[in-house]
């Protein structure tokens, strides 16, 4: 588990310039993975991993999640 600090920004373009809103954001990652053999020095390596991130908005706090699958495979 990682626990990590970010920023969130938006930059927008306007006539007179752009307009830059910045906030700092708590975030976290989650993930598990596991090694498996299939076959002489092969392996698939199939992994999970959830990130979630909140900061406060205005009109609140704002939430984002994604969730990652992964596949790697490893010839050594």
């Amino acid at each position: 588990m990682v626990v990590g600090v970010g920023r969130v920004g938006l930059t927008v373009p306007t006539i007179g310039g752009n307009v830059t809103e910045a906030e700092p954001a708590l975030g976290t990652t989650v993930g598990i993975g596991v090694d498996l053999l299939v076959g002489p020095n092969l392996y698939l390596t199939p992994t999970f991993d959830w990130l979630y991130q909140w900061f406060e908005e205005i009109n609140g706090t704002t939430t984002n999640s994604v969730v990652a699958l992964t596949l790697a495979i490893t010839a050594h």
